[in-house]
């Protein structure tokens, strides 16, 4: 049987004769990632080797160990007693009220501790647990602590059951696993984390589960700074919530609480600073439905010895500066420049290849979480994560001679970062800004594909606030994009209504305008899959409410991706497109409805789960959408025009109808909504609100038909069937008697 690292070896030599390039600082630090540290000594003359090759090497490598089971490794992780200044939060033995779960946490202990180095930073947790019932037993049965090889390792202290007067030490070396799980691959990221896992045998209901580790060492890209966050409360109820931060006291460090308001206990202890709070009998809080991303329910502790946010543009700005251009790289601009006359279509070609050219893969471990690699080593292999396309999208567009820098924002949370201390951990993605460029700004995320060809057209990235390492001393910036005066979606459905008795159906053509974002969605829609599937997922959504609807003829699509705007027109055939209505008391005359459904204008905004709400309330924005139904009648209309109209602070929706000369009934409905938050002092307000409009975008007509008619309708009917039965036939005997020729 082949041993593991040789299974590697033989994997990277294989792959190192045929791969792309790539720098041997992050190949080199990715075996040593995947070997548990003992890569470097091992392949180091093999790497060199290869001078700087590949993409297809490190991935093929990485893919095969995502899953594996590694063997305990001593440089990675110990056994070590209980540190003495460990195990302080104090156990509350009683159990809670309303215990959920199975299980009750009598203690959630953690510690954060900085030294002198970030390789001596010390995150230490205990945790205590009563199992209560049977359903505790699943949830208590393991052990799992993350942690990343490249720069820290783990110290496993304790792992005992208290049962009645009797402690059992549950610490069995040959039981702990190491796995590489990559729990981020289906996202295209490579993190190189491990998990040390260990099953705990014999566990029972009443046992109190004691465990507590240390994870030793601190990202050096964050040159040994003191922040961070913790929590003191859960959705559920926990004996003691307790957390210790204790840093050299050279440091000043800044504390803040949200969602609560308790205060710390301060001591001095040989030269550094210790901060503890402690949430006794800490009370569960949930989170309701559809909170937005920037809201805090729970009591969490913020630190940070950032003084300011140029302080911390100040830290990032090293890691993203922009590096001289290969010879490719230099290629490829001056290419761009032939192709295109104007600097406007270069910037645009320049974003779409880097969207659309270079697929979105980290490989993140380490410093590599936080350093981007060269554009030059980005351009060659064509991958890349958020920060890898920043710098890449910004040095190109400086190489066309336009003005851009790396951006740092919040995919999520971007409008809480002003609220909170001044801290790298504020952002977790990163963009590119594009300062008065013909006398405006732009915002562009080189992760989102198919979006517009330019600048004006293109969907931008609205994270609120942003910091920009390079302009360190402007601090964070706060913007706000600015919609489209037009709809995102307009959709125009136009119905030639017939009666059931009239052998031509009725005829429904719809004709959609898609601009900006909603473009840019089915775009990448349409790629993802084909036109011919959004045709038949349209189809299945006009067969709800008319059964016998078919296609006419395939979608007529037109992308203008420079305009930003796709434009799509369907052609549809409804028979018997009017329902009949039972009514045995009318024997004079049958009646007919036909009803019409504005599904643009309800997609987007629906009611929570939990309407009664204690929490605020988040709403997509921005949405704009129109849709017109226009349905002709031969007979003409009796029906008054009316007007519908509700407006509050966070949407305005007009509906209306109205008949256009003698044929034509026209119903209209807009949407447009105005902010992205709804206060709970609103929310009553809003979802009465949001009901109502909910509720308007169905519209049904009625017919009333003699009897006469309707009998006449069903002759004609069968008439047509049996027509169509003999043709069929006609058709079936002449293949057979073509087959017997043969």
């Amino acid at each position: 049987m082949i041993s593991r690292p040789e299974l590697l070896k033989t994997v990277l030599t294989v792959f190192l004769k045929t791969a792309d390039t790539m720098t041997l600082t992050k190949i080199t630090r990715i075996v040593s990632v995947v070997t548990k540290g003992s890569g470097v000594s091992m392949f180091g003359n093999l790497v060199n080797t290869a001078r700087n090759r590949a993409v297809r090497c490190l991935t093929a490598l990485i893919l095969i160990l995502a899953s594996s089971v590694c063997p305990a490794s001593e440089s990675s992780w110990k056994i070590v007693a209980e540190p003495k200044w460990g195990s302080q939060a104090k156990v509350n033995p009683a159990l809670a009220r309303g215990i959920r779960g199975g299980q009750f946490y009598n203690v959630v202990e953690r510690h954060h501790r900085y030294g002198l180095t970030a390789e001596s930073q010390t995150r230490y947790v205990r945790y205590i647990y009563t199992i209560v019932n049977a359903a505790g037993l699943d949830s208590g049965a393991n052990i799992s602590i993350d942690f990343d090889p490249s720069h820290e390792s783990v110290e496993l202290h304790t792992v005992k059951v208290h049962r009645g007067d009797t402690e059992i030490d549950q610490i069995d070396e040959d039981k702990i696993q190491l796995l590489q799980r990559e729990t981020e691959l289906d996202q295209g990221l490579y993190n190189g984390e491990l998990t040390l896992h260990m099953l705990l045998p014999d566990q029972r209901v009443g046992d109190r589960v004691e465990i507590s580790y240390s994870v030793i060492g601190g990202n050096p890209v964050f040159e040994n700074k003191v922040f961070g966050w913790a929590s003191l409360q859960a959705s559920v109820p926990v004996g003691n919530f307790f957390f210790r931060l204790h840093h050299p006291a050279t440091k000043q460090v800044k504390t803040r609480t949200y969602a609560g308001d308790i205060e710390p206990e301060r001591v001095d202890i040989n030269g550094y600073k210790q901060l503890t709070w402690e949430n006794y009998n800490a009370t569960g809080k949930k989170y309701q439905s559809n909170v937005p991303a920037s809201f805090t329910a729970q009591t969490e502790i913020q630190y940070s010895e950032f003084e300011t946010w140029p302080d911390v543009a100040t830290w990032a700005e090293p890691l993203y500066r922009t590096e001289p251009l290969s010879d490719e790289l230099k290629s490829y601009v001056s290419n761009l420049r032939s192709r295109f006359d104007n600097t406007e279509d270069q910037i645009g070609a320049a974003i779409n290849f880097v969207q659309d050219d270079v697929r979105y893969t980290g490989l993140n471990s380490g410093i590599g979480g936080y350093k981007p690699d060269s554009p030059s080593d980005i351009y060659h292999r064509r991958f890349g994560d958020c920060k890898d396309k920043a710098v890449l999208m910004v040095a190109i567009l400086k190489a066309l001679g336009v003005t851009a820098h790396p951006a740092l924002v919040h995919s999520s949370s971007g409008k809480a970062i002003p609220g909170y201390l001044p801290s790298p951990d504020a952002f977790n993605h990163m963009i590119v800004y594009v300062p008065d460029h013909n006398n405006q700004s732009y915002w562009i995320d080189g992760t989102i594909n198919l979006q517009g060809s330019s600048l004006q057209s293109l969907q931008q990235g609205n994270y609120h606030n942003a910091l920009i390492p390079a302009l360190h001393e402007k601090g964070l910036l706060n913007y706000q994009v600015v919609p489209s005066a037009l709809p995102e979606k307009e959709v125009t459905e136009a119905y030639h209504l017939r009666y059931n008795h009239d052998p031509a159906p009725t005829k429904l053509t719809v004709t959609s305008i898609f601009r900006g974002y909603e473009a840019e969605y089915l775009r990448r829609k349409i790629h993802n899959s084909s036109i011919y599937s959004l045709q038949d997922n349209y189809l299945d959504f006009y067969r709800n409410s008319h059964e016998n609807i078919e296609r006419v003829s395939d979608f007529e699509f037109s992308d203008n991706r420079k305009a930003n705007t796709i434009t799509m027109v369907e052609q549809y055939a409804i028979p018997n497109a009017l329902e009949y209505q039972e009514d045995e008391s009318n024997t004079a005359y049958a009646t007919f409805m036909f009803s019409v459904y504005a599904e643009t204008i309800t997609g987007d905004l629906q009611p929570p789960s939990d309407t009664r709400r204690r929490q605020p309330l988040a709403q997509i924005h921005p949405v704009h959408v129109k849709h017109q139904i226009t349905i002709t009648h031969e007979d003409g209309w009796l029906i008054e025009d009316e007007t519908f109209a509700i407006k509050n602070p966070q949407f305005e929706f007009t509906a209306s109808n109205t008949r256009e000369g003698e044929y034509n009934f026209v119903l209209n409905y807009e949407l447009k909504t105005l902010t992205d938050t709804v206060s709970v002092a609103d929310s009553r307000d809003y979802l009465s609100d949001l009901q109502r409009m909910l509720d308007s975008p169905y519209y049904g007509v009625t017919f009333s038909v003699s009897r006469a008619n309707t009998n006449t309708s069903r002759l004609d009917s069968q008439l047509i069937s049996i027509g169509k039965w003999f043709q069929q036939n006609l058709d079936q005997l002449g293949t057979q008697s073509t087959a017997v020729d043969q």
